[in-house]
This record gives C-alpha cells, structure tokens and sequence, in this order.
C-alpha cells in the first residue's frame, strides 16, 4: 500500500523572512498571463521566476526557458534565498480559509510518496489528463531535478490519527504566508516517534489523487526518463518518490467546489431550440432568482434536484433548473460506464446535454468552445458582457462521489472537482537528486 518517507526539503530561508507572502504563487495551472506578472512584479525572488518560465505552460516551451529555470534556482540556492534543510522530516500544514461567512481550517503534511503506476497501486487518479502540461513539467523537472509544486492527495483517516501524531508542539509556525485571504502556516516535525507513527498509520492505506495528476504523470516520466537515460535508479533514491501534500477525507475543513462552464459557438437562437430537446429528458423550471442573486443559484439547485443542471443564457434575465426525469439518465448513452461515473451531475452534463444534444445537434459542424470558471457571478457576468452566451452551472461533487468513482476505476471528466483552497508552490520543494 502507501509508502510514505521524510524528506530534505528546499525552502525559502525562514533565517531571512518567516512571511513567504510576497514570493508563494498558486499551482501554474490556474495562473493565466496578467497573475504571472503581478506575481513576477511582486517579488523578484517569487517562485514563480522559477515555476512557470513560459506561457502558456499547457505546450512544451522552448528549451532556454527551462535552462534560465535552473540557472536561478541554483543562483537563489547559492546565495541562500533557498536552503536545504539539514535534517529529513515532515511538515505539518494548515490552510485557513472562508467560504461566504463560514471559516474553516483544512490541515495537512508534506511527505514523499513512492511512485506507482496511476491505478495499479495505492495511488488512484480521479481525472482524465492531457499531454501538453505534461511535457512541459517534464521539461521543467529535468532542468531543476526538483518537484517545484506537491501533488494534492487524500487518505482515509477516520479519526485523523496521523495528523494528530504530527501535531507540533509550537503554537508559532516555521513559516506562513497570507495569500488571496488564506492564512497558510508551516511547521517541520523532526521527532522520529511521530514521523514513524504517521508512516504506520498510512501504510494500509491508498492515496487518492485531489489535485495534481499531471505532476504526478510527470514525476513517473521523470523517474523513467533517469532509468532510460542508464541512471542508476537504486529503490530509495528520490526519483521514486513525489512530494505530496496529504489530507485525510474526514478532515472538517475539506472543501470541494463545483467548476462551471460556460460555452461559445452557439446559434442565436440556441435556447428555445436546446429546450425542445432536452424537455422529455428534463424538467425545466425557473428558479425565480434574477442575475443579481446569483449568490443563492447554488442553495436553489440543490433543493430542486441533488443531480440539478443550471443554465444562464443572456435572453432570459433569470437563472433556469435542469432536472433530470430519469433516475439514470446516463444509462441509454453510456451503459458501460459504472453507476457511480453515471450518478454525478457533471457527466450528466456532458454526456446528455453537451456532447448529445449540443454538440451533435445544434453545433454538428464545429463543437462549442468550453471555458471552466469557478464562480458562478463570474460565469453569469461573462455571459452578460457578451463573451460566452450560455453558463451551466453544478453543484459540487461530495467526497463519496468522488471515492466511489475512483474504487469503481473510473475517471471523472476534466475538472469535475475543485477542491478549495490550492496549494500554493514555494512552500516545500523536492530535491530528486
């Protein structure tokens, strides 16, 4: 099952400034041009000089970018704006966030994990990914021989024994950082006892992939690349092991948010003829919330229907409810998929309304353009303003939904879950060599 380790991390020396703020930036696949030079003008020594050489990061870029990628950080290293921590160990990390009013604190640890092959092991994948990011971090990884950002994973701890057994004994935290109003502090537990009790802890267990497929596809061809190459790749050398920040599925400040989208390449008149469509699959009916209550879109869907679609379309000044008829709409489609693939709402989404009734019907000669966008006033806006003419709006996926799909070994939809906050890089970087 599981094998985790301690490992010697890169940090940003907290000797020199304990508040990381101004040199963390997000993961750089949710960092689009205009962030990239607010974080660049931030700080000169902002991880993302060194995370993200080239945009967009979805291609393999060119080969000096990478090269310059290197070239600082070893020049950071040397001048220690980064230092490798004498000692292995863990770090114990809490992100404090809210949500509307609601506060909440999602705890976690950074380790190392040994690589599987995605599925055939302890680490499952819940998302299909893509070839481009995948090339492009390969490049990156060859450059630094590090893994810049952690793989987000989950695992099932009941009674949150492993992070209980980390738990520092400091109020104070090593390192933080206040982010986008989140609250991010980081502690390094040294003490063998308590790394030995979590490496236990986790040793039956499998490890679910939350956020990060892509670096760890990435840490796979790293590590294949090395053997390729005639490397001697010994079984505890780093490049069998990916950093990894890990939270247990019953942790209270878990949160997952839907992702939204919003379509172009649609007919003026898509609407009424979208309805007669889908009208012997759905119920339509309208919310009675106008473009300015938005806000309470997502509480009015889940009291229609726990599979309910929202549609905004700038013709009709008020958000509509998808409810599906059928108790498995999905079934006349996709019999082979598993019950629990056909039970989300976001494949009933694309598999029933994009890709069967859209795409195939009312855009045969060029498919719809599909943009992601995790707010729905941002998705209503974008439509009023004229840059998307429709926004389907989910729910959020539960983390059963999520479990059930990964132990039936499928794979959910791109982006079907969006588990909030991200995980900023910067805070723990993974020497492979």
């Amino acid at each position: 099952m599981a094998q985790i380790r301690p490992l010697k991390a890169i940090r940003f020396n907290t000797q020199q400034q304990r508040d990381l703020s101004c040199v963390l930036a997000p993961p750089y696949d949710v960092i689009d041009a205009d962030l990239r030079d607010e974080l660049i003008a931030r700080d000169q020594h902002n991880i993302v000089h060194i995370d993200l050489p080239h945009m967009p990061p979805s291609s393999l870029g060119p080969p000096a970018a990478y090269a310059r990628s290197a070239q600082l950080l070893k020049d950071w290293l040397d001048r220690k704006v980064l230092v490798t921590d004498p000692q292995p160990g863990l770090y114990y990390y809490q992100q404090t966030f809210k949500i509307g009013s609601a506060s909440h604190t999602r705890k976690a640890f950074f380790c190392r994990v040994r690589l599987e092959p995605l599925g055939e092991g302890a680490v499952k994948p819940h998302e299909h990914t893509f070839s481009g990011p995948k090339e492009d971090r390969l490049a990156l990884t060859k450059a630094t021989c590090c893994n810049l950002s952690p793989v987000f994973g989950l695992y099932p701890d009941q009674n949150n024994q492993a992070l209980d057994a980390l738990k520092p004994s400091s109020a104070e935290p090593d390192c933080f950082a206040d982010l986008d109003g989140i609250r991010n502090e980081l502690w390094l537990v040294r003490e063998p006892q308590a790394i030995n009790r979590a490496v236990q802890l986790l040793a039956d267990k499998k490890i679910y992939i939350a956020d990060g497929h892509h670096r760890y596809s990435t840490a796979l061809n790293y590590r294949d690349f090395l053997r390729q190459s005639g490397q001697s790749i010994p079984d505890e050398h780093r490049a069998n092991f990916v950093n990894m920040a890990l939270v247990s599925t019953a942790d209270p400040g878990l949160v997952i948010l839907p992702t939204h989208r919003l379509v172009v390449g649609l007919a003026d008149d898509f609407l009424p003829k979208f309805r007669s469509l889908t009208s012997s699959q759905f119920n339509w009916t309208e919310s009675g919330l106008d473009v300015a209550k938005a806000d309470q879109f997502e509480s009015a869907l889940a009291r229609a229907h726990r599979r309910a679609i929202g549609l905004y379309e700038p013709c009709c000044n008020q958000l509509l409810i998808l409810s599906p008829k059928s108790d498995d709409p999905v079934a006349q489609q996709e019999p082979q998929k598993s019950p629990a693939l056909r039970d989300l709402a976001v494949v009933i989404l694309h598999d029933c309304l994009l890709s069967e009734k859209i795409t195939s019907q009312l855009a045969p000669s060029a498919p719809p353009q599909i943009t992601y966008v995790k707010d729905i006033g941002q998705a209503v806006r974008s439509c009023r303003q004229g840059q998307h003419q429709a926004a389907f709006l989910l729910q959020p996926t539960s983390m059963e939904q999520v479990l059930a799909v990964v132990e039936a070994g499928e794979l959910m939809p791109h982006k079907s879950t969006f588990f909030y906050p991200k995980i900023p890089t910067g805070l723990v970087i993974n020497p492979l060599y």
